[in-house]
This record gives C-alpha cells, structure tokens and sequence, in this order.
C-alpha cells in the first residue's frame, strides 16, 4: 500500500523531534552528532576514512571473495524468479544481469508470463539511457496512471542518490513525454489525480520544507504549469518529519487522503474530498495501512476506547467513511468493526487490498498465515489461504482494480515460491506458478 511505502530515511537528528526533553538533550551532547549534516565534506571524509578501514578488514579476510563471488552468482542467476507487477492485462518487472547491470523495465502479458520463458517487451534501458545522457541512473520506481497504465511518472536516482529526478513516460512510445511532468533532482514525491493533475510535495523554496529535508507542502500540479506555481492545499509544521498524500484510482471512488507527521511514530490523517480537508477521527498513534470505497482501515498502537468498547494495541480496525464528518470539535467515530484482533501468538503483520477482498498477513507462533477478508452482513468473515505450514507467505503483488493477487512462500527447507490466487475461491485455487531452483541441499 502507498500507505506504507511513506517510510523515510530518517536520521537520528530527525527522530529529536519526537524525543523527550532529556533524550533531546542526550542527542544534543552527542559528539558525532556532526555527522548527520550528509553533504559536510568533514562528514564524507570521515565516512570514506572508516569505510577504507573496514573494506581492507573485509577483504583481507580469506572467506570474502568466494562468498562474493557465490552472492554475485546467485543475484545475477538467469533462472530468478521475476516477480511480476500487474497493471491492468499487462504484468510489469524491472530485472538485472550481467547485460543489464542498472536494468530493464519490462513488459509482458499474464498469459505470456505464465509459461517458463516469457517473452518480454522492454519499455526502459536503464544502461542505454546512461549511455546516452552520461549519467549514472538508479531506477527507483514508477507511478502509473490507471485504468489504462500507460503514463507513467518515473523515478530516477543520479547514482542511487536518496534526492531523485522524475520524468513522464509514455509505454506505448517507450519515450519520456515531451514537455510532460517532469521535476529536477529532490526530495520529492507525487501520486496521479488525474491524466492532467498529479500532487506534489517538492521543495518550492526555502520556506517549504520540514526541518529534516523533507516538502512539507501538498500541492496540486497542473500540465504545463511550472511546478513552483502549483496550487497550495495543505501545509505540515516545519518541526514534523514529512506529509504525504495518496489518491487511490483503482476504486470506484477514487478517494483521495493527506496526512502529516509529527515525528516517526505519530500521524495526523486527512480526507481529501471535494477540495477540502477532514480531519479522520482516529488516534494520531494509529497507522492507516489502506482504504475502500466505503472503509479506511487501520491499526492500533495502543489500546483504543471508543462508545464504550475498548479495541486493543495490535488491532486492525475498519472506520466507516460516511462516519467521518466535517466539523472542528472533537468526536467518536461511529461504525467501527475489528478485521482483526491479537493474542500471545497472533500478530499482525500486513495489509492488501484487491478489488473486492482484503488480504490479512498474520504471524501465529512466528509462521505466517494470510486471510481472506470479505465484507459480509454487516461484518467481516475470512478464509485462510493454503500456503505450506511452518513458513513466511507474502502478497507481493495486490493491484485494487483487480482480484487477482500474487504471492511469495518460503521457509528453511523451501526456496522463493511465486503463487497466484483470484477472486472468491481463491482460498481453494490458490497455483504455484514459478520456484526458485534449491542454492543448498535442505
């Protein structure tokens, strides 16, 4: 979920905001605190000096080249599993080699990628690119404008830098849009509104970002619009972390959602709806993971008492929209139901949301289970998948405009295994499409 992919590199300075008096004065007695300025010369020097250190330890160390040659080997072996990205009939993946050594973003279609060679249709080559505007691009990711997927907002990092350049793609054409979205190297971060809008978070000037380096501005971009000139909607203190902002276009609503971050463990949520803002009734502790057309859905990291029931730390919750309203003063939510609840050995692990199930991740004695979510009489009633006992499943791959799902097992004994699983019966069809060969003799 976009939710959680608001994960920030966030350094020691950054988590002061969320310090008590006498941590922040035990951050501020620190003697290395220096380092944390990462474009300080004093600071890259002193980093390349222990850096020097340690690789001459490394690698003066008789195991290290055999077991980097082994390492390389196995990450760059021809018979990996690609793990797909589904957008709409099409499955995407960005794969590496020895030919490719920044990368291809491909294509294929289900049905081609089923079969064990797959033809692949290549959208972007990284290292072609390279070449050709003498650069050194990571590729960090791309944002595709549904139903269709065909425009793209592309990440890419000048030397796998945490700052990154981003540049509209067009799949059909393989080339970057001329004179389409496109953002200088940054910090930023933005999601589609529509063909012509997308929000943006990017530093507009001095003004505009948190005291960690991060926009704390949400504006809305317009095609053609120079970015600087991009509509203000919403605005963080400069003391938080980050904001965000997410619009999910693969329901029906199309529900749009903002949020700040007034340290790492907290987050003030808001519904973006009809170009205003409303406040989500929920504890600025608790962590939104996903959304419907008719729920936002939860967790808890505390114990939450609400109309006289208590939900406990570790719950899962689904928050009715229609119980949000647009008003100041303070209120409890109406209508809110446990998806899950934890014992001494369940606990939650992950979220996925398809078009009409959720998928519940959940750790039982320390082995995963993963539960089909439906909505049902007024409540919420789950199957569990059949993975294999005694290992880790995970959904990987859970696009909201579909019902199809993909997903990994493996334990000790079992290496990467890629699943597929779709609609109502997918708890008993769930099919082994692809295994990674054994590296070891269980």
């Amino acid at each position: 979920m976009k939710y959680a992919k608001t994960a920030l590199a966030i350094t020691a300075a950054t988590l002061v905001y969320g310090c008590s008096s006498a941590e922040k004065r035990m951050v501020n007695e620190d003697p290395y605190i220096w380092l944390e300025s990462l474009e300080s010369q004093d600071a890259k020097a002193w980093v390349e000096r222990h850096n020097k250190l340690t690789r001459a330890k490394l690698e003066g160390d008789p195991r290290f080249l055999p077991l980097k040659n082994e390492i390389k080997k196995i990450l760059a072996a021809k018979d990996r599993v690609a793990m797909p990205s589904q957008r709409g009939r099409l499955i995407r993946n960005f794969w590496q080699d020895e030919r490719h050594v920044r990368g291809v973003w491909r294509e294929t279609t289900f049905e081609e990628y089923v079969k064990p060679a797959p033809k692949w249709k290549i959208l972007l080559d990284v290292d072609a690119l390279n070449k050709a505007e003498k650069k050194s691009f990571v590729f960090s990711g791309a944002n595709c404008l549904a139903p269709d997927y065909k425009r793209c907002l592309v990440r890419l990092s000048d030397g796998g830098k945490d700052k990154a350049i981003m540049r509209e793609f067009d799949t059909v054409t393989r080339k970057f849009v001329t004179g389409g979205f496109e953002l200088p190297e940054a910090k930023s971060s933005y999601d589609w509104i529509d063909r012509e809008t997308v929000f943006l978070l990017m530093d507009t000037g001095p003004d505009s970002l948190t005291s960690s380096g991060y926009p704390r501005q949400v504006r809305i971009w317009r095609r053609g619009q120079p970015f600087k000139d991009a509509k203000l909607v919403f605005e963080g203190e400069k003391t938080d972390v980050a904001v965000s902002a997410y619009r999910n276009l693969g329901t029906a609503t199309k529900n749009s959602f903002v949020a700040r971050y007034p340290n790492f463990f907290e987050s003030e949520g808001y519904w973006y709806k009809d170009g205003k803002l409303i406040r989500i009734p929920i504890p600025t502790t608790a962590g939104i993971i996903g959304d419907t057309d008719e729920f936002l859905i939860f967790t808890l990291r505390f114990d939450w008492m609400v109309r006289g029931t208590t939900f406990p730390a570790g719950a899962v919750l689904s928050l009715p929209l229609t119980s949000v309203k647009d008003q100041t003063e303070p209120y409890e939510p109406e209508g809110l139901q446990a998806i899950f609840a934890p014992s001494e050995k369940l606990a939650f692990s992950g979220l996925s949301i398809t078009k009409s199930y959720l998928y519940l991740t959940v750790l039982n004695d320390v082995n995963g289970e993963i539960y089909r979510i439906e909505r049902k009489a007024g409540g919420w009633e789950r199957a569990k998948l059949p993975f294999p006992a005694g290992g880790m499943p995970a959904i990987t791959d859970a696009p909201t405009d579909s019902d199809r799902f993909f997903a990994t097992f493996e334990s000790f004994g079992v290496p990467t295994s890629l699943y597929v699983g779709e609609g109502p019966k997918a708890h008993e069809t769930l099919k082994l499409l692809k295994q990674l060969p054994p590296r070891f003799d269980a």
